[in-house]
């Protein structure tokens, strides 16, 4: 078994500043499609010179280098404003000011290089007021970054929309996986449940171990079946799978089994995606105990601080111990995605030899999100 650790970097200056090449794709597309409509009526102005084509060369670069620039000022919004009214009262104070520099860019040079007419104006710099030139060239440049900035808003909406539902399929896909592993059999679970209590009530009183076993059995059984459909459940729910799996466990191994726990009484109600524990119990069971000839030693730690709930589980043995095929991770990773899903970034699990003959399992788990998906 190997380390796994959840990690979701926030974007990276140079990500920001990069984007993504249908990012500039459709940059380019844009203020190029916009380029050549304002300069559509040069080949038809008797007086059109070199100077106007440098205007729409200047409105063009600046058009693309403004709103990048605009981007990479408000894509932190995105990740930290959860409503859209929000978005939209934040963003826009942003989105008016970069039209603003692009409106006076324009009137810089519209003033100074061309003095009468601008192919994109209704206005003539030369002959009409000051204020009419800084009106006609201010509008223009606000609709066209209003224009930009709704249609990249609709856009990254639309991906984190589909982002969501990625999400959720794939926290549904874990929560059928953990408990399809937890059931162990390709029956029904329903009629296996039925099955193992007409099987009990055969078995004669005095059996107490057969008895017993059934019991325990049952109670897993029934713990996958409630726990199928939901997300999150509290940690004693939780222990209680767990309980019941170590009960049938020391059926077979008997004294070589040796668990402890130390459990904060403040952690029972944390919720925690089903499962959770109850892996990192049956993974030190089955790549510690079993693999030695004397059993081993297995510790349960669960405290609360700092607004993290920490799991610990302690276990004799190296995790390179048993056949060579005897774990794939794939339990420990699929567990890594439930929990970064449900409880964001700041879960992480990790495995680790912390000495020659001791295994340990860790798991941080913060608060839930507050919309997990579902």
């Amino acid at each position: 078994m190997k380390l796994v650790e959840i990690q979701h970097p926030p974007a990276t200056p140079s990500r920001r500043w990069r984007g993504s090449r249908p990012y500039w794709f459709a940059q380019f597309i844009g203020w190029t499609g916009i380029a050549l409509l304002v300069a559509i009526p040069l080949p038809f102005r008797a007086d059109a010179t070199w100077l106007d084509a440098v205007v729409i060369l200047i409105f063009y670069v600046t058009g693309i280098a403004l709103s990048h620039l605009l981007r990479a000022s408000i894509i932190d919004l995105l990740v930290h404003v959860r409503t859209v009214p929000s978005l939209v009262l934040r963003a826009t104070p942003r989105v008016f000011g970069f039209a603003f520099l692009h409106g006076c860019v324009q009137l810089l040079f519209v003033r100074t290089m061309e003095a009468y007419s601008v192919s994109f104006l209704s206005s003539r710099p030369g002959i009409d007021s000051f204020a009419s030139t800084v009106l006609d060239l201010m509008s223009f440049s606000f609709g066209l970054f209003i224009i930009w900035a709704s249609l990249y808003f609709l856009i990254r909406i639309y991906q984190n929309a589909h982002r969501i539902q990625l999400e959720r399929l794939r926290v549904t896909a874990s929560i059928h996986e953990a408990a399809l592993g937890a059931l162990k059999a390709q029956l029904n679970p329903h009629l296996l449940f039925n099955c193992l209590n007409s099987i009990r009530a055969l078995i004669p009183r005095e059996a107490s171990l057969p008895r017993d076993a059934i019991t325990h059995l049952s109670e897993l059984l029934r713990s996958s079946l409630s726990f199928n459909e939901l997300e999150l459940i509290p940690l004693r729910d939780e222990l209680a799978t767990v309980e019941n799996y170590l009960a049938l466990e020391r059926l077979r191994f008997e004294d070589r089994l040796r668990f402890t726990h130390q459990i904060d009484d403040s952690a029972l109600a944390w919720p925690v995606p089903p499962f959770t524990l109850q892996i990192l119990v049956e993974n030190a069971v089955k790549y510690g105990v079993a693999t030695r000839e004397n059993g081993g030693n297995i510790h349960l730690s669960i405290r609360v601080f700092s607004g993290l709930l920490e799991i610990l589980v302690i276990n004799d043995g190296q995790l390179s111990a048993g056949t060579p095929s005897a774990s794939t991770g794939l339990g420990i990773r699929n567990l890594a995605n439930r929990i970064a899903l449900l409880h964001g970034p700041g879960a992480s699990i990790h495995l680790r030899q912390a000495s020659t003959d001791r295994v340990e399992a860790s798991i941080l788990l913060p608060e839930p999100l507050a919309n997990p998906p579902s």
